[in-house]
């Protein structure tokens, strides 16, 4: 079993996005490159929030005729006033910690939405467990997953290390993972025998 890493990296809390970007930042990178390539023409999106996450609005942000339903406001402020893109951003809690909004407000925006893919982040990630998260938001994400055709988790192999105190997403709801070359080829095979495509770059 995996532990987490020890407080002195800050790795088994929840990190400010500010702090996020630091970790991994080429990784993520490609990762949002990667994830970027998977949105067509005319498909409807669902941003997450998370570092991952926002980096893949910054590579969308020349894509056109996409529509992006976030709650991540540092994607939106990404995205916003570019005509080719249209934008549905959450009502809901402002959380500084993540940029991101959540609460009763945010589920409920959420609960009337289709989309054709939700990039999804993870502050921590296992074969058997799923995404987990440190904080109390998470219900929103849970129900962006039920709206969409197919769940796209974002998440570098640092998350591998990580597990948060509140389980996400279990594995059967995840479609595919985007990671990094980290990831070892023993956590590859698990990640598909639950079903999950990964794709490692």
């Amino acid at each position: 079993m995996r532990m987490p890493v020890a407080s002195p990296n800050g790795l088994d809390r929840e990190l400010a996005v500010n702090q996020r970007y630091q970790i991994n930042d080429e990784a993520k990178r490609k990762i949002a490159a990667k994830a970027a390539e998977l949105v067509v023409s005319n498909s409807t999106i669902i941003i997450d929030s998370g570092s991952t996450t926002h980096l893949l609005a910054q590579a969308l942000a020349d894509t056109g005729n996409v529509t992006v339903i976030t709650n991540n406001l540092a994607a939106a402020s990404t995205l916003a006033g570019i005509g080719s893109i249209t934008l549905a951003i959450s009502g809901g809690v402002y959380r500084n910690v993540s940029q991101s909004i959540h609460g009763h407000k945010a589920e409920e925006f959420f609960e009337g939405v289709y989309a054709d893919i939700a990039f999804i982040g993870a502050d921590g990630l296992d074969p058997k467990k799923g995404v987990t998260t440190f904080n109390e938001g998470y219900n929103v994400t849970q129900t962006m997953a039920k709206c969409a055709k197919t769940v796209v988790i974002l998440a570098d192999s640092s998350k591998l290390s990580r597990s948060g105190f509140n389980q996400v997403l279990l594995p059967e709801q995840i479609d595919m993972l985007i990671t990094d070359n980290g990831i070892s080829s023993e956590d590859v095979a698990r990640f598909r025998s639950q079903g999950i495509h990964v794709v490692a770059v």
